[in-house]
């Protein structure tokens, strides 16, 4: 009902002003006027975020704004849109996520500290749709965590981004805690630009290739079409160590190479492999009247991604190989009726090297029995699964703005928005399914590639803004007002995998009852009876107010209003202040309050991770965590429903220009109370029915308080001199995050998580020469500080790791035909974060830390070559 309702309201404003551009275009005597087109897209150094003044230029703001321009994107090598602005962005940071489940498909980023889904994105000044992956592992920072998707948005379409480093809720609503990235479109009516890049690491890994292409046609007599393209392929690095249980089966001559098992490491870290990503975006925009403009802007893309699992040992993975720990293999008896009494026991034997390896002749024995099946029979040395995932983005936004006789200014909008993410496994298997009916009379034929199912996150939001600039006696200039409404729903769907990789044998003393795993092994389907959509409303309403209280002083704020179904409605308010001191220096700050809701996914999502942790037995290894709403658990697990998290956010600041010179740095602070989160693994309670043979359960909860505050450092400087010019840029980070309280789901190892994995300190400085044809960034420093791992979530593996200092450079050189050809190497010194410790290293084969914030793939080397026309 809400998609074809929202559909047909997107559609009719489309249809109805395109109806009018036509007739325009029948009428025009001259298809493209280049002098009015300037007038409708120069921008100069104005910005749209954080302020609803019509002309505010960008250090003129009460509040900090950063302005990157496309052009700063380019000098990079890489092309995913978070690590572009981590480069940029010392507050902005992203790590890898190489075994993270659906965390490694959609990468969770977080700015100032605070998860992902705490940062509103914004395309054109309007809300981004979430992505439908929820990090389940999120390095405990963004544990939980569902942001959009920013990969899919292309660089080269890209004209600015504009960043509000504070906190914005009653500006734009939920989700804007920690900032606002808003993604300004390129709206070029003539001319283009074609791109492609080709990279390689010095490991001689993850190869690179991509081809852009930028295009602007006009629309009318004074309008502008604007459609571009990203195509992207990148290949898998591999930075790991043989884990020592693998190597002990290897010297025991033990079979490892085989199609299940990950070669030549039997797990890999590093970054995953790119298939392919496509994506793509399309800017309209035209005059539809002297008063009024249409605009419309969409985007699809798609892309397929391939990471990897844990390898699992053939003796020791609970739930397919592992009968009694360290003593026996785990036996399925198949018969119609089962009886435990009567199944073989195959022992473990100690091998040459004092490996345990199965007792060759009583495995000989099950496997020659139509009554009974070890699964050292189809995987003898065990498998490492590989997890993937379709990913498929779509957006669509239509609006018509303009300006009524009583100078009035309006905007109506609508969007809508749909992320779908398809999971796959391949080089696994789902225990159940050896006495399904398709493979009874032959266990060892099961399948080894699923289908899991699907998540499906789908937004729609219809916006009206009005503003006018009212003559005030008592003021020199007008003041802004502005108000607005909005109306939004969500939905969040899960759609069922197929059966192969849910079905379940529910039999009394079945193969669930005989405690085999249930499901594609590494990552459960999604059975029908948890298939299904979910959805919720709100609707909100806004005042904004700004003025220049005086010759030096500017003074703004904003209060909202929003209710959301099955959630107490919301009030949250804004004031800020800017103060010119002098004509080179001013001073501003703001305070503000804010909240966010869970998003409809983190409300009614289920599904299961595998990850290291303790046992219900007291060992510790590989467990299946279950992850499910609340209202589902066992009540002696004393979970509560979800309730919004809220939000005090302040900030105090100065702004520097002394001629070429600008200089700018903001402290803020952002109290959190009630953060929606994953909870820590809790062990599945003994007294309550498990008939998924789950080892550890977490839920959604509003479990800890947190506080971040730090320091913003941005500053640039244009030298000028013989024969060139140079433009200098500082970016500088100073942060801390402390858990201010603590509920009773939350561990000593999670708070240290979210407080030390993100570096307190991070500085970004660069220098770009322009010399006749030629063009140098010579250097770019990025300096990361020191930050805290528990490698595999794993207790024992808590390490420390140093800063590190990080160098890129680049030359371009400039031919008169508007080719540019350009080399450059990221990490110019092959600079690696500390190696684990030992234990990490045999435990699970990973040499470095996987939340290491620069990665772990060493130096990256590239070439770039772009046609401007």
């Amino acid at each position: 009902m809400y998609l074809m309702k929202y559909a047909c309201l997107s559609s009719l404003l489309t249809i109805l002003t395109f109806s009018a551009l036509f007739a325009q275009q029948d009428e025009a005597e001259e298809i493209f006027d280049e002098e009015a087109l300037g007038e409708i897209v120069e921008l100069g150094e104005f910005v749209v975020v954080g302020s609803r003044h019509e002309e505010r230029a960008l250090l003129e703001s009460s509040l900090p704004v950063d302005l990157i321009g496309g052009g700063e994107l380019a000098p990079q090598g890489y092309r995913d849109m978070d690590d572009l602005l981590s480069n940029i962005l010392p507050s902005f940071n992203i790590n890898p996520q190489p075994i993270s489940d659906a965390a490694t498909l959609v990468r969770p980023a977080s700015l100032r500290g605070l998860p992902s889904d705490a940062t509103l994105i914004l395309i054109n000044g309007k809300r981004r749709h979430r992505a439908s992956v929820i990090s389940f592992l999120g390095g405990g920072t963004a544990d939980g965590a569902q942001g959009p998707d920013i990969t899919a948005i292309p660089a080269i379409a890209l004209d600015r981004v504009e960043v509000l480093r504070d906190g914005a809720s009653a500006q734009y609503g939920s989700d804007a805690i920690a900032g606002v990235l808003n993604f300004v479109l390129k709206d070029d009516a003539y001319g283009g630009r074609y791109e492609t890049s080709w990279g390689e690491h010095y490991e001689g890994d993850g190869l690179s290739q991509s081809i852009a292409a930028n295009w602007g046609a006009p629309l009318t007599e004074k309008g502008f079409a604007n459609i571009s393209f990203e195509y992207i392929k990148a290949g898998p690095t591999v930075r790991s160590a043989q884990r020592a249980d693998a190597q002990g089966l290897i010297d025991a001559n033990q079979p490892h190479i085989s199609p299940y098992i990950r070669q030549p490491y039997a797990q890999i870290w590093g970054s995953p492999e790119v298939h392919s990503d496509f994506k793509s975006f399309v800017n309209l925009g035209a005059e539809i009247s002297d008063d009024a403009e249409f605009y419309s802007f969409g985007s699809f893309a798609k892309r397929k991604v391939d990471g990897g699992f844990y390898f699992r040992n053939p003796t020791i993975r609970g739930g397919v190989f592992r009968g009694i720990p360290n003593e026996t293999v785990k036996v399925a008896d198949l018969r119609d009726n089962p009886d435990p009494d009567t199944v073989p026991v195959v022992r473990l034997i100690p091998a040459a090297n004092g490996a345990l390896v199965p007792d060759p002749v009583a495995l000989a024995a099950v496997q020659a029995s139509p009554d009974f099946f070890a699964f050292n029979e189809k995987l003898p040395g065990g498998f490492t699964p590989q997890f993937g995932g379709y990913i498929n983005d779509m957006s669509w936004a239509s609006g018509v703005r303009g300006e009524l006789e009583n100078w009035w200014r309006y905007d109506l909008s609508a969007v809508i928005g749909r992320h779908e993410t398809q999971f796959y496994m391949h080089r696994t298997i789902n225990p159940q399914t050896i006495v399904h009916p398709d493979f009874r009379n032959d266990p060892a034929s099961i399948p080894t590639t699923y289908r899991p199912g699907d998540y499906i996150e789908t937004d729609y939001t219809i916006n009206l803004d009005i503003s006018r600039l009212f003559e005030v006696d008592f003021l020199d200039d007008p003041l802004s007002f502005s108000a607005g409404l909005e109306y939004r729903v969500e939905e969040f769907e899960i759609v069922a995998g197929e059966e192969y990789a849910w079905y379940v044998d529910g039999r009394e003393g079945g193969i669930a009852a005989q405690g085999f795993g249930v499901g594609s092994n590494g990552f459960p389907a999604f059975p029908p009876s948890i298939a299904g959509t979910e959805s919720r409303a709100s609707y909100a309403a806004y005042l904004d107010l700004e003025a220049e209280i005086s010759e030096d002083a500017l003074l703004s704020g904003a209060i909202r209003y929003e209710n959301y179904e099955n959630f107490d409605a919301i009030i949250g308010g804004k004031v800020s202040y800017r103060y010119e001191v002098s004509d080179d220096i001013a001073l501003r700050g703001s305070a503000n309050t804010g909240f966010r809701v869970p998003s409809i996914g983190q409300a009614s999502v289920r599904n299961v991770t595998t990850e290291f942790g303790a046992l219900p037995d007291g060992g510790f290894g590989l467990r299946d965590r279950a992850l499910t709403p609340a209202s589902e658990l066992p009540a002696s697990l004393g979970a509560v429903p979800l309730k919004e998290e809220t939000s005090t956010n302040f900030s105090l600041g100065a702004v520097f220009e002394y001629g070429e010179y600008h200089f700018t740095v903001d402290y803020y602070n952002i109290k959190v109370k009630d953060r929606i989160a994953v909870t820590d693994a809790v062990n599945w309670p003994t007294d309550a029915p498990n008939p998924n043979n789950y080892s550890a359960v977490t839920w959604f909860a509003n479990d800890f308080d947190t506080t971040s505050q730090g320091l913003d450092i941005v500053g640039d400087y244009d030298i000028e001199w013989e024969g060139g010019s140079t433009v200098l840029t500082l970016a500088v980070n100073l942060s801390d995050t402390s858990v201010d309280e603590a509920g009773d789901f939350i561990t000593a190892k999670r708070i240290e998580q979210l407080e030390k994995t993100i570096p307190k300190n991070r500085l970004i400085l660069s220098a770009e020469s322009i010399m006749g044809p030629w063009r140098f960034m010579l250097p770019r420093i990025r300096y990361y500080g020191e930050f805290v791992e528990y490698t595999s979530n794993t207790d024992a593996w808590r390490q420390e790791y140093g800063a590190k200092t990080l160098v890129d450079v680049e030359a371009e050189y400039s031919f008169n035909n508007g080719v540019y050809i350009a080399a450059g190497v990221k990490n110019l010194f092959d600079t690696y974060p500390d190696e684990n410790n030992p234990l990490a290293i045999a435990g699970v084969g990973a040499p470095y830390p996987e939340v290491a914030p620069f990665g772990f793939n060493g130096g990256y080397y590239y070439v770039r070559a772009v046609y401007d026309f």
